[in-house]
């Protein structure tokens, strides 16, 4: 939902440069995914916005990922809830949610 379109030369490099301050501020955590066996970049997941007066932040997908992330969000980053935004025609997404667990 937060993925701008179109997506412009530069941009990339802009986002990846909010990284370090989101994650020190304590507002969002970004983990490169890569290829285990050609070690190249395929994605990324996120914890975005969080919230630490609610506990909660949103959830940036690539679905391989969703699980660990999650798992992190609840032990690690000591968050009650994690959600995700997806367009109501996106059935893929909202196949992940389910698969997920999530209502």
């Amino acid at each position: 939902m937060n993925v701008p379109y179109p997506y412009e030369d530069g941009m990339a490099e802009s986002w990846i440069g909010t990284h370090e301050n989101s994650f020190n501020n304590g507002n969002g955590i970004t983990y490169a995914i890569v290829n285990k066996d050609t070690r190249e970049l395929i994605g990324t997941i996120s914890l975005m916005g969080i919230k630490n007066i609610h506990k909660k932040a949103e959830l940036a997908y690539c679905t391989e990922a969703c699980h660990a992330i999650i798992e992190f969000g609840f032990e690690n980053a000591n968050l009650n809830k994690i959600f995700v935004l997806s367009f109501e025609d996106s059935i893929g997404s909202w196949r992940v949610m389910e698969k997920l667990g999530m209502v």
